[in-house]
């Protein structure tokens, strides 16, 4: 499910000074720089790379992983699940943890550093019990509307929200968060699990570019 950019087509300014015998050999030379200076970079931009940060190997590119915090609250996912196929996540993993309103003092969340102008959040959207089958048997994801916000550079961009469907259906790729306006440069993405119920989503992966 990665997001595809069409190319813009390539200007004639080449060839259309190449039709004009009037202008001198250093005039066109000139405005053939002035097109190069300022049209290329803008054509090549709008070809944009995608890069993807998996949930577990992190950045294609630079191998920078997410991090999980409190450390102690996530869980990678095990090879086998009672409701999740792991053949259908990304990479064949995803992360989870479980927010308790109750007894939580603070968000759980997922951070991840990019540079880029654009990026995309996916996640696996569970409608059913999810065993995680790990040692930290209280983190089974029992299905409650859940909640996810994003900061950009500290600060709020966005929210999600998903109420389960309660059926035995699991959704995967599901975009949770798309921003194709970003500032070029280094940017820092926190995804917040909060919520009034425990969530029942589950982070895969991200794609910038």
């Amino acid at each position: 499910m990665t997001p595809s950019y069409p190319s813009s087509p390539s200007p004639r300014w080449p060839q259309l000074l190449s039709q004009l015998p009037d202008l001198s050999c250093a005039l066109r030379l000139s405005l053939l720089a002035l097109f190069l200076s300022c049209c290329a970079p803008a054509s090549i931009a709008a070809r944009g790379v995608n890069i993807t940060i998996d949930n577990e190997l992190g950045d294609s590119t630079t191998g920078a992983k997410p991090t999980y915090s409190p450390d102690a609250t996530w869980a990678l996912s095990p090879t086998s699940s009672n409701a999740v196929d792991a053949r259908r996540a990304f990479g064949g993993t995803w992360h989870a943890s479980t927010y308790d309103p109750d007894k939580d003092g603070q968000p759980h969340t997922v951070t991840a550093s990019f540079t880029g102008s654009a990026v995309y959040v996916f996640y696996i959207l569970a409608n059913t019990t999810v065993n995680l089958d790990t040692e930290a048997a209280s983190m089974d994801a029992i299905v409650r509307p859940a909640r996810l916000t994003f900061l950009l550079d500290d600060d709020l961009v966005g929210s999600f929200e998903h109420t389960p469907l309660g059926n035995v259906d699991v959704q995967y790729n599901v975009p949770v968060y798309t921003n194709t306006s970003v500032p070029q440069g280094l940017h820092t993405l926190r995804i917040e699990t909060t919520g009034p119920a425990t969530p029942s989503v589950l982070f895969d992966y991200i794609i910038y570019t």
